[in-house]
């Protein structure tokens, strides 16, 4: 079973070796494919994407945002299960045999997620994410997001199901993939470590963007029939009145 990562990037430079080597190195599983899709980096991406060979396949032009991005990836992708990698963030050594395994031990998988470890950008360690267990589609929707996108992997057929990821969203892309995903099989959560996040302070998913990425967050869930009394809908508005009030 093929698994293919895509890493969507732009002048992340600084960052994309230690993605790269994540997998490349760190994972001793033998059948796994890398699609790097930049987007016309202008610091030393290109150079070092070059040095690589033809270990990882790899593409560099203008695009219309991250999902449009990563959905050249997945096109490209020829894995089995599929996951993308932003150029910051890394996995756990040793994790692609598991994944597999889980894929091949039951064919109605087609979302398979677990813990993520959020770092600063000196690596150092700032909390393990333990998301809920037991998702399910209507959860998903009522209660929003508790999945951590670098720690998810999916069943390349489903996605292609799904028509791919929605690239008109700029946030919450992920979320309405998983949404789309449990439509079509099940979900199962892993109890490890298999991914890392990177905290930095120029990322689109920061503080100051708060508001607009609830607001996606919410609108998404509505779209799936998501209620005015959901949780997504009393944290969306809760948000809103602690910032007009500087809480």
């Amino acid at each position: 079973m093929k698994i293919s990562i895509t890493i969507p990037t732009y002048n992340c430079g600084k960052y994309i070796r230690r993605a790269l080597d994540s997998i490349l190195v760190q994972q001793s599983y033998f059948d796994k494919e890398i699609i790097v899709v930049d987007g016309s980096s202008n610091d030393d991406t290109i150079e070092i994407l070059k040095s690589y060979g033809d270990k990882i396949r790899w593409i560099s032009e203008k695009d219309n945002g991250q999902a449009h991005a990563i959905n050249k990836g997945f096109k490209m992708s020829s894995g089995d299960v599929i996951g993308w990698l932003n150029a910051d963030d890394y996995y756990e050594p040793d994790i692609f045999e598991q994944i597999s395994r889980e894929f091949i031990e039951n064919d109605k998988l087609v979302l398979l997620y677990g813990n993520c470890r959020s770092i600063d950008e000196k690596d150092g360690e700032i909390k393990i994410n333990i998301p809920q267990k037991n998702i399910n589609y209507n959860k998903l929707i009522q209660n929003g997001n508790y999945i951590y996108q670098p720690a998810s992997f999916y069943k390349k057929e489903a996605v292609v199901e799904t028509d791919y990821l929605d690239d008109s969203l700029n946030y919450w892309m992920e979320y309405d993939l998983f949404i789309k995903l449990l439509k079509f099989g099940e979900s199962k959560y892993v109890s490890k470590i298999l991914a890392n996040f990177t905290i930095r302070e120029d990322q689109k998913s920061n503080k100051k963007n708060i508001l607009e990425m609830d607001k996606e967050l919410f609108e998404i869930s509505k779209k799936y029939g998501g209620s005015m009394y959901s949780k997504v809908f009393i944290s969306n508005l809760l948000r809103k009145i602690k910032y007009h009030l500087n809480i």
